[in-house]
């Protein structure tokens, strides 16, 4: 009977072990931190601004290797912000100067936040440091920041989704939460875990505004990353 349970067990974990290999191949594969240290003057990825849009292909005059506009990349992410058919300039910014105050900053000029693997591949979020410290000009600290997860990594049509009609982008955004605009600077480890644990990439906007607001709107805010934290994709057989 023993026996039995042994060989039992052993051709579960054969089946499980080929079944997680099979066809899954991912650049995050152990836990990393993405600190945008590549960002400062001198380095390949440095950089004042931001203009490659990574929801699309990076091979797209927009995308992340276009025409004289790129995107952030570091250990295997690319990060940019997302592409808006009337609006080639929107983008993001470099915040600080030194290894001690740099950062990713996004205002009202981008319509968010694009987070994704260079190969497409998958990923699992654990964490982001999120400073929102108010700012009296840049960020009043009101409302809050939208943070979505999805089961592939490009979406080209989010600023033209209807979001009020249909919140889950056709079923494709697997993952969800929020984040209040508060006066702080803080770790905000992922709470819906669960979802968050294999996307293919995540967005990252202002509540109401997925888009770059129109020049008569009087919305402020100002959000800058310092830091994320990454790690396999937790892939389950199905």
């Amino acid at each position: 009977m023993n026996l039995i349970k042994k060989i039992t067990r052993v051709s579960q974990i054969l089946v499980l072990t080929a079944c997680a290999l099979t066809n899954n191949t991912y650049a995050i594969t152990d836990p990393v931190s993405i600190t945008f240290q590549g960002m400062l003057a001198g380095q390949p990825e440095g950089a004042a601004a931001y203009y490659g849009k990574a929801n699309i292909p990076a091979t797209d005059p927009q995308g992340c290797r276009g025409i004289a506009v790129k995107c952030y990349s570091e250990q295997g992410i690319s990060i940019g912000t997302v592409f808006e058919p009337m609006i080639s300039g929107a983008h993001l910014h470099r915040s600080g100067t030194n290894a001690n105050s740099v950062a990713l900053e996004y205002h009202t000029d981008s319509g968010g936040i694009y987070i994704r693997a260079t190969d497409l591949s998958a990923f699992s979020l654990n964490s982001i440091l999120f400073d929102t410290r108010f700012n009296e000009n840049t960020n009043p600290n009101i409302g809050s920041y939208e943070v979505l997860g999805f089961k592939d990594a490009l979406n080209q049509d989010l600023t033209t989704w209807d979001w009020v009609a249909d919140p889950t982008y056709g079923g494709k955004r697997i993952a969800y939460m929020t984040v209040p605009n508060t006066n702080e600077s803080r770790t905000v480890l992922i709470v819906d875990q669960d979802n968050f644990n294999n996307v293919k990439a995540v967005w990252i906007h202002y509540m109401g505004h997925p888009r770059v607001p129109e020049a008569t709107d009087p919305v402020n805010f100002d959000l800058k990353l310092r830091n994320i934290q990454l790690a396999a994709p937790v892939y389950t057989c199905p």
